[in-house]
């Protein structure tokens, strides 16, 4: 390809990657826009073509069999952005691997995979922290407290499907981060959820419960009502607390308790 054809095809490129970095540009004014109504404890984060494992990947995967070694193809990670910089600063690639036999192999290769190296876009790299720390380093719990918390702060959408989310949650936490959440969200978006944990319906005073029970080998029964429903009520004290005796011989114990505190 000539010195004409390459530029052509590099000033091509540069209009194709001017505009992911301004769909990535567009997408942080939205991000930005979402942060006002969360925690402190949350912070989402968006880094252009910050996912640099994948491009990593992507070369491997072009220069597999070729004999190029681990610790050129780490330089070439650190050193260029994506595909489109490492054709543009092609002349820097000698200096950089230390003229080393990589540096033919990788000249070689980038003009072998010319296409799928001009029209690679590296993945952006989207974060959630939780106090500070990436929701990748938090345990289960950790993970379903921030992203529960970033579903309750979430404004604008009229329905919300929550499945379980007592799981890997002590009652403290559920009634912190789900349940006064929850009450202060109801009254601008509906909420389904499924949970065993009567905290959630009782305590977030829920307008309809809906108990399923089953009642053999693929038989279920199911009931409806408000919080008010004489059924409502027993269905809950039921299934969720374990039955009658065991909630009231709960509420004795805790009583028990208050009182020698």
């Amino acid at each position: 390809m000539g010195d004409l054809a390459l530029q052509q095809v590099g000033e091509s490129a540069r209009s194709l990657h001017e505009l992911w970095r301004q769909w990535h540009r567009d997408e942080q004014a939205q991000l930005d826009g979402k942060k006002a109504p969360l925690p402190e404890s949350l912070d989402l984060s968006s880094q252009f073509e910050g996912n640099r494992e994948e491009f990593k990947s992507f070369l491997r995967g072009k220069f597999a069999g070729s004999g190029f070694r681990a610790v050129s193809l780490d330089k070439l990670v650190e050193e260029f952005s994506n595909g489109f910089t490492l054709f543009q600063r092609r002349t820097k690639i000698a200096e950089l691997l230390g003229g080393s036999a990589d540096v033919a192999k990788c000249e070689a290769l980038l003009m072998e995979h010319l296409a799928e190296m001009l029209t690679y876009r590296v993945p952006d790299l989207r974060t959630i922290t939780f106090n500070g720390i990436s929701i990748q380093d938090l345990s289960l719990g950790q993970r379903a407290t921030a992203l529960l918390q970033l579903l309750m702060s979430l404004e604008g959408h009229p329905l919300f499907l929550i499945d379980q989310p007592e799981d890997d949650l002590d009652n403290e936490t559920i009634f912190r981060h789900v349940v006064e959440p929850l009450l202060k969200a109801k009254t601008r978006s509906q909420f389904v959820i499924a949970t065993h944990n009567p905290n959630i319906p009782v305590l977030g005073d829920a307008e309809l419960v809906h108990s399923c029970r089953e009642e053999g080998k693929g038989r279920y029964a199911h009931d409806s009502g408000s919080l008010d429903s004489a059924t409502t009520r027993d269905a809950i004290v039921s299934i969720m607390e374990g039955g009658a005796r065991a909630f009231e011989q709960r509420q004795k114990i805790y009583s028990q308790w208050t009182n020698s505190l």
